[in-house]
């Protein structure tokens, strides 16, 4: 585009001013600077202006468009009766069958009623309207004809309602009783993953959960439902281990079914499921090998992970790194045997600087 050759770098600017306490003083050295010779003279400013105004308020044709985003632009003009953009058009061909957009649609074009193609498949995505739940969308839901897929929005609702309003624990009582009905009227994964998140106990999450898997890992083409859930159980189970001994041998079952029942790629590569595999290596001391800690913490860049859980990453490989130095001192209690001192050392060699996809957290040695 001929206008990004007109705009310039401030090269000759004084940069203490741009950069100083005073916010007038680096206005005016931009000014100074764009009055000057190698600067641009404000007619060419407002030449660009515009320029870039004129391109903004021209309407672009849909076949001007190179690739589609979500349908959510499309979907709010259909409910606003009206064009979000004079000029930018966000309504495209098929947009309506989109399996995430489609349940919304249909409240729009036919109130009261969700196709079979929409209640044959689980859900992916909720409007959820703020306050008491009597926007457009909940009053459309709740007009609708009694489904398992009615059921769970009202569900999904009515704990988005709960968790705001609450001042402490909050009420799900009415939450769960919309997930009960809605697994009732259809078993399906994700009021069977609600009932789990919103369990009183550890117990019936881990009973819910469970039906949750058995069931999502039969739905063929959703993916990005069998990743979310396989991470949720896998720290869910990961952070029971410590309280429930049973939930250790139950997080490796879980693991080990991953691996064993066709599971795809990057549901078995999930970061919390990597980190529960991990965790269960670590304390199986095996640290070595395809299956070890370190080939299990090198297998990703971990994306979703920021500090802390980072530094837990870290902590698993200098806790490998004191195992070795343990094992060549010939401790035959392990860990429990290196002193302070030591125990400094390891941290600090190289051994224990964990790799680059980790980050530069250091990490602690634990107790296995």
């Amino acid at each position: 585009m001929p206008l990004l050759a007109d705009i310039l770098p401030m090269t000759g600017a004084n940069a203490d001013k741009l950069h100083g306490a005073s916010y007038s003083g680096a206005l005016s050295e931009v000014q100074a600077f764009l009055d000057s010779k190698i600067g641009m003279p404000r007619a060419e400013i407002a030449r660009i202006d515009a320029k870039l105004k004129k391109m903004a308020a021209e309407p672009l044709e849909p076949s001007a468009i190179l690739a589609h985003g979500m349908p959510w632009g499309a979907l709010e003009e259909k409910r606003a009766g009206k064009r979000l953009s004079s000029s930018a058009p966000f309504t495209y061909a098929r947009w309506a069958n989109e399996s995430n957009a489609r349940p919304w649609a249909e409240l729009l074009e036919k109130p009261g009623e969700f196709s079979e193609q929409t209640l044959a498949q689980p859900t992916t995505s909720f409007m959820l309207d703020d306050g008491d739940g009597s926007g457009l969308w909940m009053k459309r839901v709740r007009s609708s004809k009694p489904t398992w897929l009615r059921s769970l929005l009202l569900g999904v609702a009515s704990a988005e309602r709960a968790g705001g309003m609450a001042q402490q624990a909050p009420d799900l009582a009415e939450a769960r009783a919309l997930f009960a009905e809605s697994y009732r009227l259809k078993p399906n994964p994700l009021a069977a993953r609600c009932l789990a998140v919103s369990a009183p106990t550890q117990a019936a999450a881990a009973r819910n959960f469970s039906a949750a898997w058995a069931l999502a890992k039969g739905v063929k083409g959703e993916l990005d439902l069998q990743q979310a859930l396989a991470s949720e159980i896998a720290a869910f189970q990961l952070a029971r281990t410590d309280d429930a001994p049973a939930a250790a041998a139950e997080l490796d079952a879980f693991l080990a079914s991953l691996e064993g029942g066709g599971a795809a790629a990057r549901v078995r590569s999930a970061d919390n499921v990597l980190l529960a595999k991990a965790t269960r290596a670590l304390a199986k001391q095996r640290c070595a090998g395809s299956g070890g800690v370190r080939a299990i913490l090198r297998s990703s860049r971990f994306a979703t992970f920021f500090s802390g859980t980072r530094t837990a990453l870290a902590d698993l490989w200098a806790t490998c790194a004191a195992l070795d130095y343990a094992k060549r001192k010939g401790y035959g209690g392990g860990l429990k045997q290196l002193s302070s001192v030591e125990r400094h050392r390891v941290r600090m060699s190289e051994e224990a600087a964990p790799p680059g996809n980790i980050g530069p957290f250091a990490g602690k040695i634990l107790i296995v």
